[in-house]
């Protein structure tokens, strides 16, 4: 990963760092006249983990009165001026992981098992570290940095706030979190309400050559008929599925969610524009709308969702350019540019109601059972759109929450989001860019740590 140089902000105030003899806990102010300066660390950040870090940072001096930097890890140079406070998601290799033992001696094991033992410690924990010249926050990925961050600020709230050095985290000495999970998606809306979106990783770049597709995070666009246009997708828990399509003929493109390899590919079949999928668990089946504007947008397809068969098609009483099927509700949800229908299993009405943000291109949806995340293309320099690419989002009753910006595309003008589904909190958007990619977000306050 290209490394990303956030800037060193100059640190002008006084410093203390108590000493002591090694082992013997030392108290470190962080806060008032006695304190030390503070700067964040960053480890080749993504745009999520350098935003955070800004707002990290800000955060951190309006609450100590300093002037707090953001440096990279690789750059600083220590001093025992300044107390840096490490900020990271666990390595794969397990690298930046504290050095102390984690649930397994390493006197009792091999240097292998206890880091594989550390990395799954982690991957459903986080974690402060303070010693006596720095300290670590330690998270398993960027969604959970964000809440080990506002729980590490929420500290400094108080008029005076100091920490001995040598203490695992805030409270026990336990892993936080411990066994649980961080606040959902749908959580995080209902208490912040405005949200916004932070690239994390970019998953998969469709390409045409097959020299090119022998590389990670790509996939072979096994049709030569120029059926590359990204439209439609879902997931089932397992597998994530894309069409592309070109004339009314889609490819159906099934990916494992653990490594984002390509699994199978469907035979070209009629499922016409393709607008957004949604998968049906009592019949495997994946539903995909939008078939042709001849018919009104009324149609949707069926596909065998293991096998990629095309089962045939069927006529809505609605039109439909994004659907989403609540399986634990038994409900749909379905869209026709800028109204909603809730349907029953059977496609009856229960509710309708009208967006509340009337603007830019209506593209493929996603439902948790609590809100809407309706995909919108903001087109640069069109009268009608609002130049930016979000997700708008609404409750089942129709109430319209926020409409969330992405940030961080790598692609920026150029992108054209079109399909979103959320997987383990994170949300999953396929662009109709050049080349067609697929990447990954996490979902923020709208303002950070407020």
């Amino acid at each position: 990963m290209k490394k990303l140089f956030i800037g060193l902000f100059i640190l002008t105030l006084t410093a203390l760092v108590g000493c002591g003899i090694e082992g013997v806990p030392v108290k470190i102010e962080l806060k008032g006249e006695a304190s030390v300066d503070l700067v964040v660390l960053v480890d080749e950040p993504n745009y999520a983990v350098s935003e955070m870090a800004k707002a990290f940072a800000e955060k951190l001096s309006e609450y100590t009165g300093k002037t707090v930097g953001i440096e990279e890890f690789s750059n600083f140079r220590s001093s025992e001026n300044v107390y840096p406070i490490y900020i990271d998601t666990v390595k794969e290799d397990g690298s930046n992981l504290p050095s102390f033992d984690v649930h397994l001696s390493a006197k009792e094991a091999d240097m292998i098992t206890w880091v594989d033992k550390a990395i799954e410690t982690y991957s459903k924990n986080y974690e402060f570290i303070y010693e006596q010249y720095s300290a670590q926050i330690i998270a398993p990925d960027e969604y959970w940095l964000y809440f080990a961050l506002d729980n590490f600020l929420g500290n400094f709230k108080n008029e005076i706030y100091s920490v001995i050095a040598g203490t695992r985290n805030l409270y026990s000495g336990n892993l936080i979190n411990e066994g649980s999970v961080p606040m959902t998606p749908a959580q995080l809306i209902t208490e912040a309400g405005e949200v916004q979106f932070l690239f994390t990783e970019h998953k998969v770049t469709f390409v045409y050559d097959r020299y090119d597709a022998q590389f990670a995070g790509t996939a072979l666009l096994v049709d030569g008929d120029g059926r590359d246009g990204m439209q439609g997708a879902c997931t089932d828990g397992k597998y994530a599925y894309y069409a592309l399509y070109e004339d009314d003929i889609a490819n159906i493109y099934k990916f494992d969610l653990k490594t984002w390899e390509l699994v199978d590919v469907s035979e070209a079949m009629p499922t016409g524009h393709s607008n957004d999928m949604t998968y049906i668990p009592e019949k495997n089946q994946l539903m995909v709308a939008g078939s042709t504007p001849e018919n009104g947008w009324f149609a949707i397809s069926y596909v065998d969702a293991e096998t990629l068969e095309y089962l045939g098609q069927e006529t809505l009483p609605y039109s439909c350019g994004g659907i989403q099927y609540l399986p634990e509700q038994e409900k749909f949800v379905i869209q026709n540019c800028y109204d909603y229908n809730i349907c029953d299993s059977d496609f009856n009405l229960i509710k309708n109601f009208t967006c509340g943000y009337s603007k830019d291109t209506d593209q493929g949806l996603y439902s948790d059972g609590t809100y809407i995340y309706d995909s919108r293309w903001g087109e640069k320099d069109a009268a009608d759109h609002s130049g930016q690419n979000h997700l708008l989002i609404h409750d089942l009753e129709g109430n319209f929450i926020s409409h969330g910006e992405i940030h961080g595309d790598p692609c920026k003008d150029e992108s054209e989001n079109e399909n979103v589904f959320i997987h383990n909190n994170f949300f999953y958007i396929g662009y109709y860019n050049s080349p067609r990619t697929i990447n990954e977000y996490i979902m923020v306050p709208a303002n950070m740590f407020e």
